[in-house]
Order: structure tokens, then C-alpha cells, then sequence
């Protein structure tokens, strides 16, 4: 019983943390995306 606990308590962070890197990732190719856009502006 214990370790299925152990178990459960994991997965909600490692989601989580998933969540954040995909945010991050996203984020970044955003980021990159407008300075692009601004280079080609110019």
C-alpha cells in the first residue's frame, strides 16, 4: 500500500514539471519567434 502511495505521489510532480519544461519550450520558440519578426522588420 505504501509504495502505490509513494508512486501517486510522484506522478502529480513529474507532470508538473513536465508542464513547466513544455511551458518553457514554448515560451522560448515564442520569444524566438518575435525576435525574428523584429530582425526582419528592420
Amino acid at each position: 500500500m505504501e509504495k502505490i502511495l509513494e508512486e501517486l505521489r510522484k506522478i502529480p510532480f513529474e507532470r508538473i514539471q513536465a508542464q513547466k519544461e513544455a511551458e518553457k519550450l514554448l515560451a522560448q520558440r515564442e520569444g524566438e519567434r518575435a525576435h525574428a519578426l523584429r530582425e526582419a522588420e528592420k
